[in-house]
């Protein structure tokens, strides 16, 4: 049996705007069905590469397969319209003088433009039935975002490429739509390639996430891998807050002995440092409740005062900075000990909190 096709498939592919590289050798697939999120600073190459795909921009070397077929590469470069691809970006990009059915028939043959089945299927699909003879400036952002998916939808393509379809839009309306496009998009079977800057984007819709920094991929891995097992500091940073302790120049035994512990259970950054996230912390003290425990019964806990706690292990720290996030707190705390070149350990607190300046001892909860 041959192997399975990859529905995209990038293979050292190169691009550069002049004396500027923003591709180096990128390789990357994505498989039939699959919802895949590009992540990655302003000027990491991300947009680039989803152009490149789309084939909106020709690359200087590699190769670029859809559904198996060589796109771009060489002498070869299929033209856009050519490559069954649906693209939405940020702002739609909708036809100002064209009406709601006429943009989502745009794509299709031309008997089927000005309406019929399957544009009123799509305006079904995306919750804009009956509203096809409105016009672009009468709708709102979020609704002209799902005609925009409804239009890339209609001519059936294989793949979907989405440039920050949700950046313009306010918070609540964001979060709505893209719980509506990832269901939208995995009940049609499209792949899909998103790009974003967003880690609470990228953790909510990728079924893998390739982290793209100064031109290339780093990594690309499932949400929960790339969280609890990064390569690189940035992609650890980028997806959540941490602490970035290196065992090598530790002087205090407590943390090389907490970096031990970690890399029982992970796998440290390339220089050998450790990532501890806030769920690594408990705090310890009087009437605060920090990140949890999981106890041999099998039961979440949390250590007290009042409780018997670790006599040894405790870490004292002086709390620098508090993030109150509806229902509990983050923490920002320093050990004396390191100065203020030493790292912030970042726990989460619920219930009451103790303020900047206090005084709080951290026990590692691996």
């Amino acid at each position: 049996m041959g192997r399975a096709l990859s529905s995209v498939s990038v293979a050292g592919v190169s691009k550069s705007f002049g004396p500027h590289r923003v591709l180096s050798e990128v390789d990357l697939s994505v498989e039939p069905g699959e919802f895949l999120v590009l992540l990655g600073r302003s000027g990491s190459g991300k947009s680039t590469l989803l152009r490149v795909i789309a084939g909106l921009e020709r690359i200087e070397a590699g190769s670029v397969e859809l559904d198996g077929v060589l796109v771009s590469g060489g002498p070869t470069h299929v033209p856009t319209e050519a490559r069954n691809l649906g693209m939405v970006f940020q702002d739609g990009a909708l036809f100002p003088h064209l009406t709601v059915a006429r943009n989502v028939g745009f794509g299709l043959p031309r008997p089927e433009r000005k309406g019929g089945p399957r544009v009123e299927e799509m305006l079904d699909l995306v919750g804009m039935a009956g509203l096809g003879e409105r016009m672009p400036h009468e709708l709102s952002g979020g609704q002209r975002q799902r005609v925009a998916l409804a239009r890339a939808l209609a001519p059936r393509p294989s793949v979907m490429l989405l440039d920050e379809p949700f950046a313009n839009l306010d918070f609540e309306l964001r979060l709505g739509l893209r719980r509506e496009v990832r269901r939208l998009l995995g009940e049609s079977g499209v792949s899909v390639i998103l790009v974003t800057h967003d880690r609470n984007e990228a953790l909510a819709l990728g079924d893998r996430i390739a982290v793209l920094e100064e031109s290339r991929i780093t990594q690309c891995d499932t949400p929960s891998d790339l969280y609890r097992h990064p390569r690189t500091r940035w992609a650890a940073h980028v997806l959540g807050e941490a602490a970035f302790v290196s065992p090598s120049n530790q002087p205090l035994p407590l943390l090389r002995s907490w970096c031990a512990e970690l890399a029982a259970v992970r796998q440290p950054l390339e220089d050998s440092t450790m990532v501890i996230r806030p769920e690594d912390l408990t705090l310890v003290g009087s009437g605060f409740v920090g990140s949890g425990f999981v106890d041999s019964l099998g039961e979440s806990r949390y250590l007290r005062e009042t409780e018997a706690e670790p006599k040894e292990g405790l870490l004292g720290a002086t709390v620098v900075r508090t993030e109150y996030q509806g229902g509990s707190h983050l923490l920002w705390c320093r050990c004396p000990e390191l100065g203020d070149e030493g790292p912030e350990f970042v726990v989460r607190v619920f219930g009451s909190c103790p303020g900047v300046g206090e005084t709080v001892r951290l026990a590692l909860n691996v």
